[in-house]
């Protein structure tokens, strides 16, 4: 079992290495992914994916999203101690929350996650193992623990989105981690 330090330290580093791209880096991280998936058919196929909007030097999807011809969906901090989301349509308007992310307003329905195609999940850090380190607060973990118990194992997809550098060799994991079905960086798509 990883200790928490060493996952401390590595969303230390990588924070703030995202953090530091200037704007003219991150749109062409966006806009690399984005070409990066341009023939990634479970992107293009998907009816209801759920997405994000970016947060911390986080890559934007707007470029991503664009080539996706099903329902978008946002997450939602539903329950912050109990580290609760639910994925809302995008298209129901957004506020911006106590932490500065912006997310889906509550005035339609969320769609429960395992109805969810495909989701694409901003990362801290990834390996080629599926292994995906996040903020630290366990909200995809917790959305996503049916899969863990075997339930819907195939769906949804679970597609990271990363800058280049955030790849580590070997990322620690944890018994309750959800690992990647695929990751997307702007120089390369990673399918597993």
């Amino acid at each position: 079992m990883t200790t928490n330090s060493e996952k401390v330290q590595i969303r230390r580093v990588l924070k703030r290495a995202r953090r530091q791209l200037s704007a003219a880096e991150q749109r062409a991280a966006c806009i690399g992914v984005a070409t990066q998936a341009r023939h990634f058919w479970p992107l293009r196929k998907a009816q209801r994916i759920g997405s994000y909007r970016a947060f911390g030097g986080e890559i934007e999807t707007d470029a991503l999203e664009q080539l996706c011809n099903g329902a978008m969906f946002l997450p939602r901090i539903t329950h912050f101690y109990q580290a609760r989301m639910a994925f809302y349509p995008a298209k129901s308007g957004h506020s911006v929350n106590s932490l500065g992310i912006s997310e889906p307003v509550t005035s339609s329905r969320a769609i429960p996650v395992n109805q969810l195609d495909l989701i694409l999940i901003p990362l801290v850090a990834f390996d080629r193992s599926g292994n995906r380190l996040g903020m630290g607060a366990g909200f995809y973990d917790r959305a996503l623990e049916f899969k863990r118990h075997g339930a819907s194992p195939n769906k949804p997809l679970l597609v990271g989105v990363a800058h280049h550098f955030q790849e580590s060799d070997h990322l620690p994991s944890d018994p309750w981690d959800i690992p990647l079905n695929a990751i997307i960086t702007p120089q390369e798509l990673i399918t597993l």
